[in-house]
């Protein structure tokens, strides 16, 4: 096997070292408060601001090989003879996709530069609950196209052979797996919520007979607990049914009728959380705590704006997931990639946003070690990592780019083609549909639960 030789270009070291600056001018500003500055030259603050600026750097060069990737896809020759329906709508599915995501990306990388150097500014929010995430929108949103475009990447182009379909006992457990985790960090992140809670019940329970709102703030000992267990039963139910609904119609090996009978399965689970969100958000919010239900939806005009984005960026991608058929996989050929070192081009971003998850993991070592240089106050730090729903983009961004570069780096002519996956146009829009409907229904019933989570037996 040959392996891929490793040549860089002055055009490439050009580019590279534009994004460098793209990275430089989205991450450092000469306007920041003076002890950021001194901060971020110390032991410390030293893996931050390398990261900061190694992810922005990896971003913008990912521009250039969702364009170029664009162009192959427009000027290929197939390596069937006979080109299908499904095969251009494949073709033309993965060329609006990565142009949206380079879109999406560059307006990013243009919005983080405008912030950093403070030619614009986000309004003061108001909100006594702070948003679930601590980065600018922009960043988070650049974190997920990063992280999209990396697996996409690893999955369609660098695999030698077509995916298996994927076993029944497999899918269940890496389902319950990521629900289990999801629901952990989610209700984790929701303790501010619960403390504010806690506070205006008491301020509530302070308060005369005359002024108090009866029937509010309710003892839930008393009750046995009974709104956690129901929204428990809630959460277990969408969970089930969206794994049904999504084994339906993904690649899970499985005969019509038991198809069928698995979406009537979740239909019929999905009733119960619908009427539980229905009454939660309706009547049971106010009578628990009246206070929230009055301050209505927390978040400025940018956080929906945020939320609008990573929808048409996640559910675009994952019905490709569930519709696509791995098992017959085409090669999109083009003449232009004969001889050339690097696979796509994807080498120097990977190894940039590789480098950039190293200095996060040292970032969050050092960090740790100053806090508390203890086992115990190690685990500790392990534990409040590992319910922090911040560390879970970069760590993964660092491990899929860690995996392209492995398989880049071992990689041989034949994986110079880009591999696509077919897509039947009917069956990728409902899972589309799927996706959207379970957004929908899931989304108000997990809120639900993650409160309801902190008014459990083993919190109050």
């Amino acid at each position: 096997m040959t392996r891929t030789a490793i040549r860089i270009s002055l055009r490439k070291l050009f580019a590279l070292l534009v994004c460098f600056g793209v990275g430089i001018a989205a991450s450092i500003s000469c306007q920041q408060e003076i002890v950021r500055r001194r901060w971020l030259l110390t032991l410390e603050g030293l893996p931050w601001l390398f990261f900061e600026v190694l992810i922005a750097t990896g971003a913008a060069a990912l521009l250039p090989v969702l364009v170029r990737q664009v162009r192959i896809l427009r000027k290929s020759n197939f390596a069937v003879k006979d080109e299908s329906v499904v095969q251009r709508y494949s073709v033309t599915f993965a060329i609006v996709w990565r142009v949206f995501l380079a879109i999406a990306l560059a307006v990013c990388l243009i919005l983080e530069i405008l912030l950093t150097q403070g030619f614009i500014k986000l309004p003061e929010s108001g909100d006594f609950l702070p948003p679930l995430y601590n980065w600018f929108p922009p960043e988070f949103v650049e974190y997920a196209c990063v992280v999209v475009v990396l697996s996409a990447c690893l999955d369609q182009f660098l695999g030698g052979q077509p995916r298996k379909p994927l076993r029944r006992w497999k899918f269940v457990a890496v389902w319950s797996s990521g629900v289990v985790l999801g629901l952990i960090v989610l209700t984790q992140s929701l303790i501010i919520h619960f403390l504010v809670y806690v506070a205006l019940n008491g301020v509530e329970a302070s308060q005369a007979a005359v002024f108090q709102r009866p029937g509010t703030y309710p003892n839930f000992q008393a009750e046995g607990h009974s709104l956690f267990w129901v929204s428990l039963a809630a959460v277990v139910c969408v969970a089930i049914a969206s794994g049904l609904w999504i084994a339906s119609i993904s690649n899970i090996k499985s005969n019509r009728l038991a198809r069928v009978l698995m979406r009537a399965t979740a239909l019929l689970l999905l009733c119960f959380p619908v009427c539980f969100a229905y009454w939660y958000f309706t009547e049971g919010l106010p009578t628990i705590a009246p206070d929230f239900a009055e301050a209505g939806l927390q978040g400025r005009w940018w956080h929906w704006c945020e939320a609008a984005v990573l929808l048409f960026i996640l559910i675009p991608a994952g019905a490709y997931r569930i519709a696509s058929e791995p098992a017959s996989c085409f090669e999109v050929k083009n003449v232009s990639l004969c001889g050339k070192p690097f696979l796509h081009g994807l080498l120097p971003p990977s190894i940039i946003i590789a480098t950039a998850g190293l200095c996060y993991i040292i970032a969050l070592v050092i960090g740790s070690l100053e806090y508390d240089e203890t086992l115990s106050g190690l685990l500790d730090s392990l534990a409040d990592y590992i319910t922090n729903v911040n560390i879970y983009l970069p760590l993964a961004m660092f491990l899929l780019s860690l995996n392209l570069v492995w398989k880049q780096l071992r990689s041989d002519e034949t994986t110079r083609s880009l591999r696509l996956s077919v897509i039947e146009p009917e069956r990728y829009m409902w899972a589309c549909l799927t996706l959207i409907f379970l957004a929908v229904v899931g989304t108000p019933t997990i809120a639900a639960f993650c409160f309801c989570y902190w008014l459990g037996p083993w919190v109050l």
